[in-house]
């Protein structure tokens, strides 16, 4: 299945975001939140949020950063659950991961997703028409 955006044909593609216990998986920091939501011609759509249960606290600093706390994502499923339901959402599309700078701007993994692939749409429109 192919989408249409002004003359440039695009895959099928998402924008995915996730919120971690820290900057450091070499520390032990684990995703504790992540979202996705497919892309296309007419915009942002279906999307898989979930909140995980990686059983690490979060540091101040990333606390900070997203507002969530143990008791946030206490007794949610666990890493390997959400991650096969995220696999079999995403098929195989291509997804687009915000970079450092706006995930330290945005707060909300599913709303950080949603402005991902609102931007990406732009650049893609911008670039057909070029």
């Amino acid at each position: 299945m192919r989408c249409e955006l002004g003359k440039r044909k695009l895959k099928p593609a998402g924008a995915v975001d996730l919120k971690t216990t820290g900057m450091s998986p070499a520390r032990g920091h684990r995703v504790i939140e992540i979202a996705t939501v497919r892309i296309s011609g007419a915009g942002p759509g279906e999307a898989f949020h979930s909140m995980i249960d990686c059983g690490r606290k979060v540091t101040p600093g990333a606390r900070q950063v997203h507002g969530i706390s143990e008791a946030m994502f206490a007794g949610q499923p666990e890493p390997v659950l959400v991650f096969d339901y995220f696999r079999q959402f995403i098929g195989g599309d291509l997804y687009l991961v915000p970079g450092e700078t706006e995930a330290l701007r945005l707060h909300r993994a599913l709303d950080d997703a949603r402005a991902v692939g609102k931007i990406w749409l732009k650049i893609s429109d911008r670039n057909a028409t070029l």
